[in-house]
């Protein structure tokens, strides 16, 4: 399975490897495609409020036609099932061609970004460094 272009893959699997260490304290969904076999692309989301789903992770093999839609799509309608009305995708992190694919869907809004950190200290996720 490739990463998006524009990512070091190590720390993506870290801090992916992190957030699940500690997924017993959220509410989160997990969402994978498997064809003949093999993971094409996996995608994971938090219930974070009562209509209210996050996408933390969505990782797709890019020559899987249609994966990257397929995984959305399935996360969105589990939470649908949950009550969530609202989607928060995924931060693009500068990516172009995930930017792109987050146009694509028309989004309703965009929430204003903030950046949380100690003063003198590395940004963390679940407590641990990413």
């Amino acid at each position: 399975m490739s990463e998006r272009s524009g990512r070091d893959g190590g720390a993506l699997l870290s801090c992916l490897a992190s957030s699940l260490s500690e997924s017993s304290a959220f509410d989160l969904i997990g969402i994978g495609v498997e064809i003949a076999g093999a993971l094409e692309g996996f995608a994971i989301g938090e219930r974070i409020q009562e209509r209210w789903l996050l996408s933390h992770f969505g990782i797709a093999n890019q020559s899987s036609i249609g994966c990257s839609d397929s995984l959305l799509h399935q996360l969105a309608r589990r939470g649908a099932k949950l009550g969530c009305t609202h989607l928060n995708y995924q931060e693009d992190l500068g990516d172009p061609g995930l930017r792109s694919f987050k146009m694509i869907c028309a989004p309703s809004g965009f929430l204003r970004k903030f950046s949380v950190s100690r003063k003198g200290k590395r940004m963390t996720t679940l407590g641990k460094e990413c």
